[in-house]
């Protein structure tokens, strides 16, 4: 039987998660617009789904695994944006809708009539297939249910999809799309996987006891069955009389038991108390990469899995988390049985409650961790995230702005030695399980001057194997400098290489397109331009393929009618990597 301590937290617990559907009755916008495919709602990744270096700004949508199908316009409105890219939402459409928000469909494959003639003509103008351009209102209008584009697999995607987000026009704040009634059916209970405690010191936490073992299906009787989905952890956990924080691995099951996504919300009761909760209805760009400091993120760039904090870091001011005065820490009491329970909910009003009991521990004896962090972090440089911070010695110098890190850091900086092929000392800057939230200023001094290799110098990340990465940066003065996003081991190297092109050989049969496979050694390609008979032509780079693909289009049919002053088609291709070196390649072939 349930004390009566278990039925008051239960009741709690119950109560508060019916009183936040106030606040989400307000929030709700249903019926502003219309789901933009033919299908069901069917999520490949929800909202605020946790990213390397961001929270998903909008939804994944399925397509059925395939390209092609029709993507309609949500409501009525205008584009006010359209963005091609090689990476990111690859083909983008951005509609601004009379009620204050925008809709952004990602991913095209192609863009319909009358849009995809006004976009060809910008690529054409501009000379190149990828661009960024806003549009003034009443240039391109759209009607509820106009098809804009058929979807695709276009840019960063990994398969094909449909990328949906619904901002709002003046703040650009992404919303939820749940918010607008745009979700599956949906009656399964998100699930706690595993509960992590963590002790806390001066850079960040230590992870102190990991408890698995929880059933992912929450066991459900009749006296607790009118508290909702409720399950006790028998085993009480002894931890160390200290101040703690809680994290935990949880998913939610939207469309199958087998298919487990990213929550929705959850949080913590303590002493009859909601000290913790986290819930994803909206959030701006600017604070997106705040999920750096919400996951445990040594733990997810050493172990691959996210487990999200029930509390708030110094550092960490990310909108959709809020706790009590402690921040959602509590001091767990020598000689003191305690509770807790862990809430889990999604957008759909399915809930999970997990309880546990934590018994203090007084026995004196030291933590290990701590006095092991303790004894490494003795003697080395202050890095506090709300100043700049400088550090210089010989070779090597590091400028950083004001919370360009999340957290106090003990700075862990090592000469190492150089290596083969680079042109400097390769340098240990801090670790790389530190997140990063603005880019930090480095520069490296070359250790030799060589006029025809100096060009050619960047920035390269060294690996555990040591393998290059390329990392930007520019020489000047005998010294190379660049921007960093990640702590890891750097040097310097020279990408003197110039991008390569294969005609391929499916040109010989094709009567609608020409393709190159096109590829760079090291820092990547930054710019082509494909000409045929000297005239620019619009190509488009799939940069997860390395291929360049010419459709046939109008410029092709004019030139081929002019076959008496061009019996063949000549095509040159000149392409530029990031460190500037240039390639040109010509190819002949028959009009087809």
């Amino acid at each position: 039987m349930l004390n009566l301590r278990t039925y008051l937290v239960i009741f709690l617990c119950w109560t508060l998660n019916t009183l936040p559907q106030i606040v989400y009755a307000q929030l709700k916008k249903e019926g502003l617009f219309r789901y933009p495919l033919d299908s069901l709602p069917h999520f490949i990744s929800p909202f605020g789904a946790i990213r390397e270096n961001h929270f998903h700004s909008g939804v994944d949508l399925k397509t059925q695994e395939r390209e092609g199908l029709p993507v309609y316009a949500a409501a009525d409105g205008y584009i006010s944006r359209v963005k091609i890219a090689a990476n990111g939402y690859g083909k983008a459409i951005y509609v601004d809708h009379p009620n204050g928000f925008t809709t952004v469909y990602g991913h095209l494959q192609s863009f319909k009539e009358p849009f995809a003639s006004w976009i060809k003509n910008v690529q054409y103008t501009k000379q190149q297939f990828a661009f960024d351009s806003i549009l003034k209102p009443g240039i391109l209008k759209v009607q509820l249910g106009d098809t804009l584009g058929l979807s695709g697999n276009s840019g960063g995607s990994t398969g094909p999809h449909l990328h949906f987000e619904i901002r709002e026009s003046k703040t650009e704040e992404t919303w939820n799309t749940g918010l607008f009634g745009m979700l599956p059916y949906d009656t399964l209970n998100p699930f706690l996987n595993t509960l992590h405690f963590y002790q806390f010191v001066p850079e960040g936490i230590l992870l102190e006891k990991r408890i698995e073992g929880i059933p992912k299906k929450l066991v459900k009787n009749d006296a607790d069955s009118v508290f909702g989905d409720l399950y006790v952890y028998t085993d009480t956990i002894f931890l160390k009389a200290d101040e703690y924080g809680i994290g935990i691995e949880a998913f939610d099951c939207i469309h199958t038991k087998k298919e487990t996504k990213g929550v929705y919300q959850f949080g913590l009761i303590y002493h009859l108390e909601e000290i913790f909760k986290f819930k994803l209805n909206k959030f701006a760009f600017s604070e997106t990469k705040y999920v750096n400091h919400h996951v445990d993120y040594p733990w997810f760039k050493i172990k691959k899995e996210k487990i999200q904090k029930c509390f708030v870091d110094d550092g960490n001011k990310f909108s959709q988390a809020s706790s009590h005065t402690n921040k959602g820490k509590f001091y767990v009491k020598p000689n003191c049985l305690d509770s807790i329970v862990v809430f889990i909910g999604d957008i759909n009003d399915n809930m999970s409650f997990t309880q546990f009991y934590i018994w203090g521990d007084s026995s004196g004896v030291p933590n290990k961790q701590k006095t092991e962090y303790f004894n490494r972090i003795q003697n080395k440089p202050i890095w506090n995230p709300n100043l700049p911070f400088h550090f210089e010695v010989p070779g090597f110098k590091l400028n950083a702005i004001a919370h360009a890190t999340y957290d106090t850091i003990y700075f862990d900086f090592e000469a190492l030695n150089g290596l083969k092929n680079s042109y400097a000392t390769v340098y240990k800057i801090h670790q790389p399980y530190t997140a990063i939230h603005q880019p930090i200023q480095i520069a490296i001094e070359c250790n030799q001057n060589n006029p025809l290799i100096n060009q050619y110098l960047c920035l390269a990340t060294v690996s555990k194997n040591n393998e290059f990465r390329y990392a930007g940066g520019n020489y000047h003065q005998g010294w190379v400098k660049g921007n960093i996003s990640n702590f890891g081991n750097y040097t310097i190297v020279a990408d003197s290489i110039a991008p390569t092109a294969i005609w391929s050989k499916s040109n010989q049969n094709d009567t609608t397109a020409v393709r190159m496979v096109i590829d760079d050694n090291f820092s990547g390609i930054s710019s082509y331009a494909l000409y045929l008979n000297e005239q620019w032509v619009l190509a488009e780079y799939d940069a997860k393929n390395n291929l360049l693909t010419y459709s046939f289009d109008e410029v092709y049919t004019k030139q081929r009618l002019a076959i008496d002053v061009n019996p063949v088609a000549n095509w040159k291709l000149v392409i530029t990597d990031k460190q500037g070196n240039l390639a040109s390649f010509n190819w002949q072939s028959t009009w087809k």
